[in-house]
């Protein structure tokens, strides 16, 4: 059985989740959330992993694993079970007429798949990158990290300057940059 850590900002930052949204929003999330995950685990216990740690941060859950398995195609499989749980979860939902549970978790996988290295998708092409180029990938990986964030920075000020109260995204950018250069 792993150990599950929980760190104490998680804490803060599931109790100001708590303060701003309602219960339903937040039952919404979490649910996604695990959806999610669970597509990882079924991935790394299927290819014959063991998952030794759960890590819970305000940047994101991280499963902790051996990398006894090691292959491309089954790294890429591991990378990208999270975000296909959670678009086939929303899929699934539509058949009950959509929930906000199931609005939540393609919009959490669909995010999942930028290729930002905190991100499922980061993350396998950083794989793909290392395999191709293990001398250059880090770098090429930081130049994509950074371009990304970029972009999202300057949407989000365009936003905010056209609507005037749209700062989700341009919190979204400094989330990406601080989780970026940890």
């Amino acid at each position: 059985m792993p150990k599950i850590h929980v760190s104490f900002f998680s804490y803060v930052a599931l109790f100001l989740i708590l303060l701003y949204f309602d219960a339903l929003t937040v039952v919404s999330i979490v649910l996604a959330l695990i959806v999610h995950e669970l597509g990882h685990i079924v991935f790394i216990s299927a290819f014959g992993g063991k998952i030794s740690l759960i890590d819970v941060s305000p940047f994101g859950l991280t499963i902790k694993r051996d990398r006894s398995f090691y292959h491309l195609a089954k790294e890429l499989a591991v990378f990208t079970s999270g975000p296909l749980f959670s678009i086939a979860f929303f899929a699934l939902t539509l058949f009950f007429g959509g929930t906000l549970t199931g609005q939540i978790s393609l919009l959490y996988g669909l995010i999942n798949l930028l290729p930002v290295k905190i991100f499922d998708g980061g993350k396998a092409l950083y794989a793909i990158l290392d395999h191709l180029c293990p001398m250059k990938a880090n770098r090429i990986m930081n130049g994509i990290n950074l371009c990304f964030i970029l972009i999202i920075w300057a949407m989000s000020i365009f936003i905010m300057m056209k609507s005037g109260d749209y700062v989700s995204m341009f919190f979204l950018s400094i989330y990406l940059f601080i989780a970026i250069i940890q």
